[in-house]
């Protein structure tokens, strides 16, 4: 796998967002070796009590979904 493969997001939910949820994909910033370095900055605009959680999930243009394959891990 490239580095182009793989994304992450961080996904962000709670009752005050319009939609129910808010997601934001991490940039790379830094690549050593196998190793690569994400970030993502947000600021948020609405107070509250919210839950996150992220996912690496798999990047292919011949994907119809990205939940569609088995490899979409949550942590």
């Amino acid at each position: 796998l490239s580095i182009s493969d793989i994304g992450v997001e961080i996904i962000i939910y709670g009752n005050t967002f319009e939609e129910g949820y808010f997601t934001k994909e991490f940039s790379i910033i830094n690549l050593k070796g196998q190793e690569v370095t994400y970030e993502c900055s947000l600021r948020m605009e609405q107070t509250g009590s919210f839950d996150y959680a992220f996912r690496v999930f798999p990047k292919n243009e011949n994907l119809a979904h990205r939940q569609d394959f088995d490899l979409v891990k949550w942590i």
